[in-house]
């Protein structure tokens, strides 16, 4: 697979994860990297730069397009990219004909060799439906599939990736092949740190990324119990997200985007 400039999160479904996975996920991997980049929401009902208005990973990075100016950005990109190959988009795209329209207008501007399409779905028939839908419309471009939001110990959730022969589930991983196929476990850290932060969980990650549990009570000491005892309470926080992201799927998705870039 050749080096992209573009990670557009897409699927025919909306509700399976793509600005989970593109805000949380793919953003972590590009800033681990340092590889600079701008997050673009192209959609004509969400506007998502508001939820996560107060964090630091996506500080001026973020804007929303409906799809008419979308195809003016697209068009853009084109220029800059011929100008400057080392600018990097990651691209969250609506569901239904945001995303059809979407892969017709990336296709039209020459863009779809400069891209990696990452089609999440959920552990659900009808989400695997869309997702062989999705995946026909890109059959020849370049793509990862992640079954998000599951539960390693579920039987209900897994075999929506290995298969099961009495309900005619094909084995995904196999189908698709081990290398393009992904699972992003469940957590709550995603969703907590949208509704209760503003911010990514990255960006909650942080304080346990710079502190120990040792500094962090040091540091809170002369502040007295109660302050010294929510300070020590968002420490645990932070690092419950940040044994999140150490979790092999999570890293192995993060590699891979890495790679891909």
């Amino acid at each position: 697979m050749e080096k992209k400039n573009i990670i557009a999160f897409i699927n025919t479904k909306g509700g399976v994860g793509k600005t989970k996975i593109s805000t949380q996920v793919a953003t972590v991997a590009l800033a681990k990297a340092e590889i600079e980049f701008s997050l673009i929401e192209m959609d004509n009902n969400n506007c998502t730069p508001a939820a996560l208005q107060k964090s630091v990973l996506l500080a001026e990075k973020f804007k929303t397009l409906d799809l008419k100016a979308s195809e003016q950005e697209l068009e853009r990109m084109f220029v800059e990219l011929s100008i400057d190959s080392g600018k990097h988009y990651i691209i969250d795209v609506g569901g239904g004909d945001d995303t059809k329209n979407f892969i017709k207008m990336i296709k039209s501007e020459g863009l779809d060799k400069n891209t990696l399409f990452i089609v999440p779905y959920t552990a659900d028939f009808e989400a695997l439906q869309n997702l062989h839908d999705t995946l026909a419309l890109i059959q020849d471009q370049d793509y990862f599939v992640v079954l998000n939001n599951v539960a390693l110990d579920s039987r209900d959730h897994m075999i929506f990736a290995d298969g099961e022969k009495d309900l005619k589930l094909e084995n995904m991983k196999k189908k698709i092949g081990e290398e393009r196929f992904f699972i992003v476990p469940n957590t709550p850290f995603f969703s907590l740190s949208v509704a209760q932060h503003k911010m990514t969980a990255w960006d909650i990650a942080q304080v346990a990324l710079k502190f120990t549990r040792e500094q962090i009570l040091e540091k809170h000491k002369d502040n007295g119990l109660e302050e010294s005892l929510e300070a020590y309470r968002r420490w645990k926080i932070s690092n419950d997200v940040v044994q999140y992201f150490e979790q092999h799927e999570v890293t192995r998705l993060i590699e891979a985007i890495q790679k891909t870039m």
